[in-house]
């Protein structure tokens, strides 16, 4: 499975643990290597991967107040019958449901949000008015920018725990899989990285605690 090898490296270089775990999750299950299995197991089943999957949801959500706006749809006045009934149309059904999920998800035992976030989170959907898609698009962003930060945090602490990727990131370092060196000048020189290349090991010792550091501060201060 040389072919993921690349994809592998690559993924990690761009900080994107989950696409690097499910790719090499494949590599494993294909190429038999079941020492990284239940690394990435545990990093598809984190709190990390809940909170991406409901940033997706919230995205969705942004979409569909955008197109709702576009068409000119207003929430329980498309007809004399919406008006007379209680049942909420596709908008206010998404964001009870995003909310519902959100809100079991921050508040589980394996999530290490601030205490006060969640109630900060669904505040700001309690807020979103289906009938203003621009000020609705703006809330759930705020969301989707305290989840993040969240499932930074947990991404970077779990892969820190985990010895076989290390080995299996190293491995593919060793095969010089290199980012393209910029055509046009260069990015300042960061401290023991060479211009236009990055390996999983300066990576890991420069970037990820410095950026699980930043991402922890940020959430104390909500």
């Amino acid at each position: 499975m040389a072919g993921l090898d690349p994809q592998i490296h690559m993924s990690f270089v761009k900080e994107d643990l989950l696409m690097t775990y499910r790719l090499a999750a494949v590599k494993g299950l294909i190429a038999q290597r079941l020492d990284t299995i239940p690394a990435c197991w545990r990093m598809m089943h984190s709190v990390a991967a809940q909170l991406q999957h409901l940033n997706r949801l919230n995205k969705t959500i942004q979409e569909l107040l955008s197109l709702e706006a576009r068409n000119g749809i207003k929430s329980r006045k498309v007809s004399a019958d919406m008006l007379n009934s209680s049942q909420p149309n596709l908008s206010e059904e998404a964001l009870l449901r995003y909310q519902t999920l959100l809100q079991v998800t921050l508040k589980s035992q394996s999530c290490p949000a601030p205490r006060n976030l969640s109630e900060i989170a669904l505040t700001r959907i309690r807020m979103v008015n289906v009938r203003n898609s621009v000020s609705g698009c703006n809330l759930l962003k705020e969301v989707a920018v305290m989840c993040q930060a969240v499932s930074d945090v947990v991404m970077w602490e779990l892969h820190a725990l985990c010895p076989e990727m290390e080995q299996l990131l190293r491995s593919l370092d060793k095969q010089a899989w290199t980012l393209p060196v910029p055509v046009t000048s260069p990015a300042p020189l960061r401290s023991g990285i060479a211009h236009g290349s990055a390996t999983p090991e300066t990576w890991a010792s420069n970037e990820s605690a410095t950026g699980a550091i930043t991402n922890k501060e940020a959430l104390e201060g909500w």
